[in-house]
């Protein structure tokens, strides 16, 4: 299995608020996905961090997980599970990066995101606990 880390952002207005997060925890060649609302679209507020994070050697995926409304749960988590299905299996450890926005959010990313998350850990044997003190260098900038 891989330690190949996935992770998952909202684009909100406070753009730079997914940032630290990622450039923390990150290693060359981990994947970033991006959920985003139509207006975060027509306002591009993902453009520049994703040019920064492709700038770390992050793998940032093609396109995003669209919303309507990101404020709401269960829109969230039902437009992310198609997102869900398509990792399953793969041994990427999803990272739910729930910076700026409001607080509703990350209850719909938590509701589509925990399963898949539950079930690696199931197959490779180990909680989600241990991965909570794992010390994580700095990424080289490029």
């Amino acid at each position: 299995m891989s330690d190949q880390q996935l992770f998952v952002l909202v684009s909100t207005g406070q753009n730079v608020a997914n940032l630290p997060p990622v450039l923390e925890r990150a290693n060359p060649g981990d994947l970033v996905l991006w959920v985003e609302s139509a207006f975060a679209r027509e306002k591009k507020w993902a453009v520049g961090a994703r040019r920064v994070l492709a700038g770390y050697k992050l793998e940032v995926l093609p396109g995003s997980i669209e919303v309507h409304d990101i404020n709401a749960p269960d829109e969230v988590a039902n437009a992310c599970r198609p997102a869900v299905e398509a990792w399953r299996g793969k041994g990427v450890r999803s990272v739910l990066v729930a910076n700026g926005g409001l607080k509703l959010t990350p209850i719909g990313l938590l509701r589509a995101w925990d399963e898949l998350e539950r079930r690696r850990d199931d197959q490779q044997g180990r909680s989600g606990d241990q991965y909570q003190g794992a010390a994580r260098r700095r990424l080289p900038r490029h």
